[in-house]
């Protein structure tokens, strides 16, 4: 069973373009649970005083990677809130709710896997990697 969901605050520690449209945002967020492959996080950028404004939600994104206390999340910008996480800089403030969902059980011992994404949809597929004695093929189209 993975641990119970928080709300804290992290600091970004990288976000730099990919490609024209998608980003790597390295966040340093210590109080931030282990999770399983598949989980997400909830995460603002943006002020959350600015009453009535937009964007209004947190957003939600897959977790690329999350190794000793720093998110790793691959995001591409699709509209206001994604725009303006685009434009945060090293050192700035994010809200961060999770890890949250179900996730991708534990018990992938099975070798090897097959995995299948595409776009931004590789991008939680960085964990499934990342766990002891994976071997994996990636379909990506």
């Amino acid at each position: 069973m993975s641990a119970s969901p928080v709300i804290t605050q992290g600091i970004v520690l990288e976000n730099r373009p990919l490609s024209p449209s998608t980003f790597l945002m390295v966040i340093d967020c210590p109080e931030l649970p282990e999770a399983r492959p598949g989980q997400f996080v909830k995460i603002r950028t943006w002020d959350e005083s600015n009453q009535g404004g937009s964007p209004f939600l947190d957003r939600p994104f897959s977790i690329h990677r999350l190794e000793g206390g720093r998110l790793s999340l691959l995001y591409r910008v699709v509209g206001p809130a994604t725009k303006i996480m685009s434009r945060a800089q090293v050192d700035s403030p994010v809200k961060v709710s999770g890890p949250l969902g179900w996730g991708t059980p534990t018990a992938l011992k099975r070798n090897p896997l097959y995995l299948v994404g595409g776009g931004i949809g590789l991008a939680p597929m960085g964990m499934v990697l990342g766990q002891p004695g994976a071997t994996a093929h990636l379909f990506y189209g």
